[in-house]
C-alpha cells in the first residue's frame, strides 16, 4: 500500500466501529513505497554520477572539480544509503495476540495505559512513558488501531490535527 492509502485506513479505522477481531498477527513497519522512492532516489544519483563519468572518459566535455567532487559525494551517500537501508526499513513492532512485542521487549494490552494520536502518529504510552511512536502511514497501522479497540486501550485524539 501507498503512503495516502495507508493513512487514510488509519484514519478510517479512528472514525469506525469495532465490527470483528482483529487480526491475531501483524507487523508493524514503514511503508514499502517510502523504502521504494528512497531506493530510486539513490539509483538516480548513481545514474548522474556514472553519466558525467562517461562524458568525463570519452573527453567530450571538461568538468569543473566541484561538480566532480559533488558528484563523488553523491555516490558515496547512495551507496551507504543502500548498505543501510535493510536495517533502516525493519520492523517497528510485533503484535501477537494480546501481547505487543517493541525492541525485544514485550508489552501485554493490559499493560499499556492509552495510545495517543498527534497529528499524522500515533504514541503507545505504558507507564507515564512513550513506548514507542508511529507514523499513521505505516503498514497495518489501521489494524493496530483495531487491535488496541478489541483490547479497550484508550485511544485519545484530536479530531482538529488530524
Amino acid at each position: 500500500m501507498s503512503y495516502s492509502d495507508n493513512l487514510s485506513a488509519a484514519k478510517e479505522a479512528l472514525d469506525a466501529k469495532l465490527t470483528e477481531r482483529p487480526r491475531s498477527m501483524f507487523a508493524l513497519k514503514p511503508s514499502g513505497s517510502d523504502a521504494a522512492v528512497a531506493i530510486i532516489a539513490c539509483i538516480v544519483a548513481l545514474l548522474f554520477f556514472g553519466r558525467y563519468v562517461f562524458v568525463w572518459s570519452c573527453g567530450i566535455a571538461v568538468l569543473p572539480p566541484w561538480l566532480i567532487g559533488v558528484s563523488i559525494c553523491a555516490v558515496i551517500l547512495a551507496a551507504v544509503f543502500l548498505a543501510i537501508t535493510p536495517w533502516l526499513i525493519r520492523t517497528a513492532a510485533e503484535v501477537k495476540d494480546d501481547v505487543i512485542k517493541v525492541r525485544k521487549k514485550e508489552y501485554h494490552a493490559s499493560e499499556i495505559q492509552e495510545i495517543r494520536c498527534e497529528k499524522l502518529s500515533l504514541r503507545l504510552i505504558s507507564e507515564n512513558s512513550t513506548v514507542f511512536k508511529l507514523n499513521m502511514s505505516c503498514d497495518n497501522s489501521d489494524e493496530f488501531i483495531c487491535w488496541a479497540r478489541y483490547y479497550r486501550i484508550p485511544i485519545s485524539y484530536n479530531p482538529k490535527t488530524r
